[in-house]
């Protein structure tokens, strides 16, 4: 494999996806209760604890030499990380393909836009890390910059009360979105899926220690800010928190709605995310395989959940309506493929 993971970058793609989480965020969790923004904070915190698993286990990493191949318990566990990791992309460019459907593109089907943004982000994912890292930098400093103005020019709509009551029933109904939480920081897998330099392990581990913490505190505030000016039709189909938070701000009649940079706010990191997705995606299906390179498999995987998509946002197609099912199922199957992989003590590789 050319591609080789940055110490710098490793943070940086942590929270792009933090934050193309919280852009994506579903309705459902305005169900949770106020205190349901605590959620992403406790997800980050779990995920610090992998991360540095991860570190610790490297001797049990995805990457192989020149030669080798993975023998059967490390594919399976290759498989379901990978397994995961596509279903996180296919709830990705679902939520991203409804989002602009009823924000801009109003009559536009809906597996048309998939199919568009799928597109940007295979060819994005061909690239490479490289033009990965240049991209994600720009995207996520406009993106910051967008939430920061959103965030404070809708101030004056919000109100203290509406985060009560704190919690919504008993804490079970609190443990998948927990669950579907920690995906927002699921790059911390690339410690195991891209060759890196020993030497920068220090400077690595804590870049993305950071990275998650920045992650965390964004989604935490983003969420908070939708809690605080929630409305009574949250419930409603094409409802977006964010989108509804972004509706309320306003900076005089200059700038009176601000809701049409959420497109370009979720346009610009979900494209980068899920590009790095395929990416990796390619890359442990490369190794399962044993092809030489990835490009084939990430175009296959994009076609692949363009299929999986159709179905999904089809009317009365086989898997229509399931896109929360398939976001459920992503931290359990990579968390899996991880926890095999971490328990199966050999090298998990032969010469090939």
């Amino acid at each position: 494999m050319s591609d080789r993971l940055g110490h710098a970058s490793y943070g940086k793609f942590i929270l792009l996806a933090a934050i193309s989480k919280v852009l994506l965020m579903d309705r459902s969790y305005m169900a949770l209760g106020g205190g349901g923004f605590l959620l992403p904070l406790f997800a980050a915190a779990l995920m610090a604890g992998l991360m540095v698993m991860l570190h610790r286990g490297g001797r049990r990493a995805f990457v192989l030499k020149n030669g080798q191949r993975p023998d059967g318990a490390m594919r399976i566990a290759m498989g379901l990380v990978a397994l995961g990791i596509f279903f996180e992309v296919v709830s990705l460019v679902g939520s991203t393909a409804v989002n602009m459907k009823y924000e801009t593109f109003l009559t536009t089907d809906e597996g048309q836009l998939a199919a568009a943004v799928l597109g940007a982000m295979a060819l994005a994912a061909i690239q490479g890390l490289t033009g990965l890292e240049g991209a994600g930098k720009i995207g996520l400093v406009v993106t910051l910059l967008i939430l920061l103005l959103v965030l404070s020019a809708g101030y004056s709509n919000y109100d203290g009360f509406r985060i009560f009551p704190l919690l919504s029933g008993d804490g079970r109904q609190y443990v998948l979105p927990l669950m579907e939480w920690l995906m927002a920081f699921w790059p911390v897998v690339l410690l195991w899926v891209f060759p890196k330099k020993e030497v920068h392990a220090p400077e690595m581990i804590k870049s993305g220690l950071k990275g998650i913490l920045w992650g965390g505190l964004w989604c935490a505030v983003v969420y908070l800010g939708c809690v605080l000016v929630r409305s009574p039709f949250s419930a409603q189909p094409g409802y977006s928190p964010v989108e509804f938070l972004f509706e309320q701000a306003t900076m005089g009649r200059a700038f009176y709605r601000l809701d049409p940079l959420i497109s370009i706010a979720i346009t610009m990191v979900t494209v980068v995310t899920g590009a790095l997705a395929l990416s990796v995606c390619g890359v442990l299906l490369q190794q399962i395989i044993g092809l030489p390179h990835k490009r084939p498999v990430v175009a296959l995987t994009a076609a692949l959940a363009l299929l999986v998509l159709y179905w999904v946002l089809t009317p009365g197609s086989p898997l229509w309506g399931s896109l929360a099912m398939i976001r459920s199922l992503a931290p359990g199957l990579m968390l899996s493929g991880l926890l095999l992989r971490t328990v199966w003590g050999r090298s998990g590789c032969h010469e090939g």
